[in-house]
């Protein structure tokens, strides 16, 4: 099965902490935003918030198009979220709503966070079909770790979306992933093991294995 490209596209697009942050000022609005309102949001200059502007507009999370003018003057570019994107914000928005959730679990329950992110997967509707490393790509692309296929038992992650939090405490954010996908792949066949192979946060390059396991 393939992943849907438009789906991937816009989870790269949203991966990056500032263009989710453009993205989100944009959908929140009442009215149509220029770039003169983002920049004074980010403090970035006019170029590299055009720049996020094109990417988000080219993964169609944002609509581009002139104001209406009643005066003399080049009209400006303004930009409103497109209404059939919206679910991608509220996807990457709760990655880290879901990130609170487990932690909160981790620190009043006493389990592992292997434990608590494989307990908290198995109670979500992350199967797709009985193909693993299709439920895997999809879980992975959602939350945003930009994932790609090496091969028919491997996935290369290309970003790590809580990066800034596991980069203090590496162990607790990666074992919780490991939970996740092990409660994922226990959804799909018993049978299967996933195996997270972590990297860096900030350069990601996690490896994620699918394995024969036990009957």
């Amino acid at each position: 099965m393939q992943l849907d490209e438009a789906m991937q596209d816009q989870a790269k697009a949203l991966a990056d902490p500032s263009r989710f942050r453009i993205f989100r000022f944009i959908v929140e609005a009442e009215t149509p935003v220029g770039v003169a309102e983002l920049t004074e949001l980010l403090g970035f200059n006019h170029n590299a918030i055009r720049q996020h502007l094109a990417v988000l507009a080219e993964a169609g999370l944002v609509a581009e198009f002139d104001e209406v003018r009643r005066t003399r003057g080049r009209p400006r570019k303004q930009y409103r979220a497109r209404a059939d994107a919206l679910h991608a914000f509220r996807s990457v928005s709760g990655s880290y709503e879901r990130l609170a959730h487990l932690l909160l679990a981790l620190h009043s329950s006493g389990r592992s966070a292997f434990e608590v992110g494989r307990d908290f997967s198995l109670r979500q509707d992350t199967a797709d079909s009985d193909d693993t490393m299709a439920t895997m790509l999809r879980l992975l692309t959602i939350e945003g770790f930009e994932p790609s296929r090496r091969d028919d038992a491997t996935i290369a992650l290309g970003h790590c979306p809580f990066a800034d939090v596991a980069e203090q405490n590496p162990g607790v954010i990666c074992e919780l992933h490991r939970g996740l996908l092990a409660g994922a792949a226990q959804s799909t066949d018993a049978r299967i093991r996933v195996e997270l192979s972590p990297r860096p946060p900030a350069t990601a390059g996690c490896l994620v294995s699918i394995q024969a396991g036990d009957d």
